[in-house]
């Protein structure tokens, strides 16, 4: 992957036995203690949560443990909304059996969209029911 000529190369120091801890600034005084990376500063960005430091390499490389992690996290807070539908009793017996169904489908389809065939990168989220929304933190 080539970078963009105008990207500024900043010193990235990244400790030793820790893939994803680094800083740039200020330089480490055990210096002895990190790995020592030049990087085009506009790839900084994205790399607390995605990216990993391979020592083998030299480089940051796509951490997919971690997408995946941010993404079991975002499947964890649409559960939630079913759970906070189902802790409500006088809302869940006033509720039809088939809206109950749906949210239960719907809950089941959260659970299965980690075994979708390109997750974490590429997956559909299940849609959610109306009722849901007002338990959802998406709102």
């Amino acid at each position: 992957m080539e970078s963009n000529t105008k990207d500024t190369l900043i010193t990235v120091y990244v400790e030793k036995g820790s893939l994803h801890e680094y800083v740039t600034e200020p330089v480490p005084d055990d210096l002895e203690n990190y790995h020592v990376v030049q990087m085009p500063e506009t790839d900084l960005e994205a790399l607390p949560w995605t990216h990993a430091f391979s020592p083998k390499t030299g480089r940051f490389q796509l951490s997919t443990t971690r997408v995946e992690q941010q993404e079991r996290d975002k499947r964890n807070d649409k559960l939630s909304a079913v759970d906070a539908f189902f802790q409500k009793p006088l809302l869940v017996a006033n509720t039809p059996e088939f809206v109950k169904d749906e949210i239960l489908t719907y809950g089941q389809a959260l659970l299965d969209v980690p075994q979708q065939t390109n997750f974490p990168f590429d997956h559909q989220w299940p849609e959610m029911p109306e009722i849901l929304k007002e338990f959802s933190s998406e709102n």
